[in-house]
Protein backbone atom coordinates (compact mmCIF):
# COMPACT_ATOMS: atom_id res chain seq x y z
CA UNK A 1 0.00 0.00 0.00
CA UNK A 2 2.82 2.41 0.80
CA UNK A 3 4.28 2.25 -2.72
CA UNK A 4 0.89 2.89 -4.31
CA UNK A 5 0.27 5.81 -1.99
CA UNK A 6 3.64 7.45 -2.70
CA UNK A 7 3.23 7.00 -6.44
CA UNK A 8 -0.12 8.75 -6.14
CA UNK A 9 1.39 11.58 -4.03
CA UNK A 10 4.28 12.10 -6.50
CA UNK A 11 1.88 12.10 -9.46
CA UNK A 12 -0.39 14.58 -7.69
CA UNK A 13 2.56 16.84 -6.83
CA UNK A 14 3.80 16.66 -10.43
CA UNK A 15 0.35 17.54 -11.72
CA UNK A 16 0.13 20.52 -9.33
CA UNK A 17 3.56 21.77 -10.46
CA UNK A 18 2.67 21.36 -14.13
CA UNK A 19 -0.72 23.08 -13.85
CA UNK A 20 0.73 25.99 -11.86
CA UNK A 21 3.56 26.42 -14.38
CA UNK A 22 1.22 26.28 -17.38
CA UNK A 23 -1.17 28.75 -15.76
CA UNK A 24 1.68 31.16 -14.97
CA UNK A 25 3.28 30.73 -18.40
CA UNK A 26 -0.01 31.32 -20.24
CA UNK A 27 -0.77 34.44 -18.18
CA UNK A 28 2.50 36.07 -19.27
CA UNK A 29 3.71 37.45 -22.61
CA UNK A 30 6.47 35.43 -24.26
CA UNK A 31 9.23 37.42 -25.96
CA UNK A 32 12.91 37.12 -26.80
CA UNK A 33 15.39 39.06 -24.72
CA UNK A 34 19.09 39.80 -25.08
CA UNK A 35 21.53 40.35 -22.23
CA UNK A 36 22.59 43.95 -22.81
CA UNK A 37 25.18 44.08 -20.03
CA UNK A 38 26.15 42.66 -16.68
CA UNK A 39 25.21 44.73 -13.64
CA UNK A 40 27.04 44.51 -10.32
CA UNK A 41 24.39 44.05 -7.64
CA UNK A 42 25.01 44.14 -3.91
CA UNK A 43 23.55 41.13 -2.12
CA UNK A 44 24.11 41.80 1.57
CA UNK A 45 27.87 42.15 1.94
CA UNK A 46 28.64 40.28 -1.30
CA UNK A 47 28.56 41.57 -4.86
CA UNK A 48 27.11 39.56 -7.73
CA UNK A 49 26.86 40.09 -11.45
CA UNK A 50 23.32 39.97 -12.80
CA UNK A 51 22.32 40.21 -16.48
CA UNK A 52 20.33 43.24 -17.63
CA UNK A 53 17.91 42.11 -20.34
CA UNK A 54 16.71 44.23 -23.25
CA UNK A 55 13.39 43.05 -24.66
CA UNK A 56 10.43 44.36 -26.63
CA UNK A 57 6.76 44.15 -25.73
CA UNK A 58 4.66 45.45 -28.58
CA UNK A 59 6.35 48.60 -29.90
CA UNK A 60 8.09 49.42 -26.60
CA UNK A 61 11.58 48.34 -25.52
CA UNK A 62 12.30 47.64 -21.85
CA UNK A 63 15.32 46.82 -19.69
CA UNK A 64 15.06 44.68 -16.57
CA UNK A 65 16.90 42.14 -14.42
CA UNK A 66 15.39 38.66 -14.09
CA UNK A 67 15.58 36.97 -10.67
CA UNK A 68 16.33 33.49 -12.05
CA UNK A 69 19.10 34.18 -14.53
CA UNK A 70 22.88 34.07 -14.90
CA UNK A 71 23.42 34.30 -18.69
CA UNK A 72 26.52 35.97 -20.17
CA UNK A 73 26.39 39.24 -22.12
CA UNK A 74 24.89 38.86 -25.60
CA UNK A 75 22.92 35.70 -24.77
CA UNK A 76 19.43 35.38 -26.27
CA UNK A 77 16.74 33.82 -24.08
CA UNK A 78 12.98 33.45 -23.98
CA UNK A 79 11.46 35.79 -21.41
CA UNK A 80 8.04 35.68 -19.82
CA UNK A 81 6.79 39.21 -19.17
CA UNK A 82 4.00 40.12 -16.77
CA UNK A 83 1.43 42.01 -18.89
CA UNK A 84 0.54 44.34 -15.99
CA UNK A 85 4.15 45.19 -15.04
CA UNK A 86 6.49 45.05 -18.05
CA UNK A 87 9.56 45.19 -15.79
CA UNK A 88 8.50 41.91 -14.09
CA UNK A 89 10.25 39.26 -16.21
CA UNK A 90 11.30 35.66 -15.79
CA UNK A 91 13.62 33.58 -17.97
CA UNK A 92 11.75 30.58 -19.41
CA UNK A 93 14.13 27.65 -18.97
CA UNK A 94 14.52 24.68 -16.62
CA UNK A 95 14.72 27.03 -13.61
CA UNK A 96 11.19 28.22 -14.35
CA UNK A 97 9.91 24.69 -13.66
CA UNK A 98 12.27 24.08 -10.71
CA UNK A 99 10.88 27.15 -8.95
CA UNK A 100 7.38 25.74 -9.35
CA UNK A 101 8.63 22.40 -7.99
CA UNK A 102 9.50 24.02 -4.68
CA UNK A 103 5.90 25.15 -4.40
CA UNK A 104 4.83 21.49 -4.41
CA UNK A 105 6.90 20.75 -1.32
CA UNK A 106 3.95 21.48 1.01
CA UNK A 107 1.87 18.95 -0.95
CA UNK A 108 4.50 16.27 -0.40
CA UNK A 109 4.89 17.24 3.25
CA UNK A 110 1.14 17.08 3.86
CA UNK A 111 0.96 13.80 1.93
CA UNK A 112 3.64 12.26 4.12
CA UNK A 113 1.96 13.50 7.28
CA UNK A 114 -1.45 12.21 6.18
CA UNK A 115 0.06 8.83 5.24
CA UNK A 116 1.75 8.53 8.65
CA UNK A 117 -1.44 9.41 10.53
CA UNK A 118 -3.51 6.96 8.46
CA UNK A 119 -0.90 4.22 8.88
CA UNK A 120 -0.77 4.66 12.66
CA UNK A 121 -4.57 4.68 12.84
CA UNK A 122 -4.80 1.51 10.74
CA UNK A 123 -2.23 -0.24 12.94
CA UNK A 124 -4.14 0.79 16.07
CA UNK A 125 -7.39 -0.58 14.62
CA UNK A 126 -5.69 -3.82 13.55
CA UNK A 127 -4.23 -4.26 17.04
CA UNK A 128 -7.64 -3.61 18.58
CA UNK A 129 -9.30 -6.14 16.29
CA UNK A 130 -6.61 -8.72 17.07
CA UNK A 131 -7.06 -8.21 20.83
CA UNK A 132 -10.85 -8.43 20.58
CA UNK A 133 -10.57 -11.58 18.52
CA UNK A 134 -8.09 -13.12 20.95
CA UNK A 135 -9.81 -12.24 24.22
CA UNK A 136 -13.35 -11.84 23.01
CA UNK A 137 -15.52 -8.89 23.86
CA UNK A 138 -15.54 -9.58 27.58
CA UNK A 139 -14.32 -6.91 29.98
CA UNK A 140 -12.00 -4.04 29.45
CA UNK A 141 -8.96 -4.54 27.25
CA UNK A 142 -6.08 -2.05 27.47
CA UNK A 143 -4.60 -0.93 24.19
Amino acid sequence: MALHYWVLVVLLAGWVVYREGVRDRDARISTTGVVAQQLVVRDGSAQRQRPLFRYAVGADTFHSVAPNSDQPAGARVVLLVNPDYEWDIEVYDHRFWIARGFSSFPVLLFGGLAFTVLLLHARMLARREALLERYGEEGDVEY
